[in-house]
């Protein structure tokens, strides 16, 4: 077991913890495809990833180098990445702050912050005046879905927020409350699906909405997957026009997300989904052009709830700001977001895999852009 696992380490130490001179990852970093987040691991020669410029390309080669070292990469908004410290993160540095009474009057006010050109710059040379950057992912011109209703597209994200698959009866199951239900019922009387609503075992106050349209479960099995865990959010909704990644969106964050009490301008969701989590920070970057947060919390393996043991899972939480504040950390400039690196963490002793694209580009990682 490597000693430096869970230890903040300084950029001296994450220089010499790695003999592997090349860039490689661990086979549980996440990267985004056609089909949404895949791990390294599940990666395979062919896969389509989205590039730095908005563009795919397909995966050259996936090469095992070998055992060794790691390092794992912190941020604000992004997921941690682990891999040797010779891989290469997209940022921005920042050169000073503007003091000049002058230039007060600029978009981000008394004092803000003058960066460089973005550049690629290895893991163990980030320091605490670097900004990890991801593009802002734009809407597709072409008609990529058959539907543009805006209730069929609310219902997908209320399912992936709230629903499963009777996969024996190939039928769609909404689990929600009475207030869910007076959202529900409305949108699946306008789009003439037959429903059936009956009382959860066991949970006082649920209900199981059983949707009974074949084209429906098809629909969200294939794009969503099903189990809490195991659901996606491609690439082809991320893209979806604007008005009907709203709506999806809309659904999300109703069945499974919420707005603070204590604060009403901040947004929450809480996943034990990394993939699912990942996405929806890139769809909140998109609608609202806003930063996010992204928090890792370990739980429990088992939890009472009314008498009876559930099983949990660790779980993933995203939490953002709907309106800009006086002063924030992250900031957008040219479509691109940039978030501030935390920390460097000492990583475990992994396997360790190279990727190589076709055509060069950098690619995302757990919401940064890399590049080999």
């Amino acid at each position: 077991m490597n000693s430096t696992i869970g230890k903040r380490i300084t950029n001296e130490e994450a220089n010499v913890i790695n003999t592997i001179k090349e860039p490689a990852f661990t086979k549980d970093n996440i990267i985004l495809t056609d089909e949404g987040y895949k791990t390294i691991e599940d990666l395979s020669v062919k896969d389509l990833v989205l590039t730095s410029n908005n563009t795919f390309s397909k995966v050259k080669k996936k090469e095992y180098c070998s055992k060794g070292e790691t390092i794992i990469v912190h941020g604000m908004g992004i997921d941690y990445v682990t891999c040797t410290p010779n891989q290469q993160f997209l940022v921005r540095e920042q050169i000073r702050r503007r003091c000049n009474k002058s230039e007060r009057n600029n978009e981000r006010g008394s004092g803000s912050r003058v960066f460089g050109e973005p550049k690629y710059v290895c893991a163990k040379d980030l320091t605490s005046k670097h900004y990890l950057g991801i593009q802002i992912i734009s809407s597709s011109d072409d008609k990529i879905f058959e539907t543009d209703n805006l209730d069929f597209w609310w219902l997908c994200g209320t399912y992936v927020g709230d629903g499963c698959m009777d996969l024996k009866q190939r039928r769609a199951i909404i689990t929600c409350n009475d207030n869910d239900i007076k959202r529900l019922e409305p949108a699946l009387e306008r789009l003439q699906y037959d429903y059936k609503i009956h009382p959860k075992e066991y949970d006082r106050g649920c209900f199981n909405v059983t949707i009974k349209n074949d084209d429906f479960a098809e629909f969200v099995d294939e794009v969503f997957g099903h189990y809490s865990y195991g659901k996606k959010i491609p690439y082809k909704v991320i893209n979806l026009p604007e008005p009907q990644l709203k709506a999806f969106y809309t659904g999300f964050l109703q069945s499974d997300g919420c707005t603070l009490k204590t604060n009403p301008n901040m947004s929450q969701f809480t996943s034990v989904n990394r993939n699912l989590t990942s996405a929806t920070c890139l769809i909140i970057n998109k609608l609202f052009r806003r930063p996010t947060r992204l928090y890792y919390q370990i739980r429990p393996d088992k939890y009472i709830i009314e008498g009876r043991v559930v099983n949990q899972r660790n779980s993933y939480q995203i939490r953002f700001l709907k309106e800009k504040e006086k002063f924030e950390h992250a900031f957008i400039e040219n479509d691109y977001i940039w978030f501030p690196f935390s920390k460097l963490e000492g990583g475990p002793i992994d396997d360790l895999y190279k990727i190589e694209l076709e055509d060069g580009e950098g690619f995302i990682v757990g919401n940064c852009v890399i590049k080999n």
